[in-house]
């Protein structure tokens, strides 16, 4: 689908954020707005896999940039702008079951939030993820947090 800059070139808040001078700019190189997006955008969620073999790891990525969200990832176009931080994270990248050794990161979505994206993508019990560098494990249905061998032998 890729991103429609033109639709961000007409948004009221981008074009007074913007200003004239870096709307001539992006009319004039086709590089200046999306490198512009990538150097400012705040990272919303970041899906990450490892598929144990070359080729079969990657990213999925949810940015916010001055209200407007996008998706990028290292497998797939990108796609946006969408109006908010829900429409991007309803889309099918983020909740792919069998995504291989998944790995969710982010430092603005709350942890319950987290979990019910981690849910869509593990499968069966006994699946694990890891959310914030938390590894989390599914029994019966749910996602919980794995305990440790130090935590095991602690509250033992």
């Amino acid at each position: 689908m890729g991103i429609d800059y033109e639709a961000v070139l007409k948004n009221k808040k981008i074009r007074a954020t913007l200003g004239p001078e870096k709307i001539a700019e992006a009319m004039e190189d086709e590089d200046f707005l999306p490198n512009l997006i990538s150097e400012e955008s705040n990272t919303v969620l970041t899906l990450g896999w490892d598929g144990d073999f070359p080729g079969l790891s990657g990213a999925n990525y949810a940015t916010e940039w001055n209200g407007l969200y996008f998706f990028g990832s290292s497998d797939h176009d990108g796609e946006g702008p969408f109006d908010s931080e829900q429409e991007v994270l309803d889309l099918d990248y983020f909740h792919s079951q069998g995504t291989p050794n998944p790995e969710l990161s982010s430092d603005v979505l709350p942890l319950e939030r987290l979990l019910e994206i981690g849910r869509d993508i593990v499968c069966d019990d006994g699946d694990q993820i890891d959310i914030n560098t938390r590894l989390f494990v599914l029994s019966r249905g749910k996602l919980v947090e794995a305990q440790n061998d130090a935590t095991e032998r602690d509250t033992g």
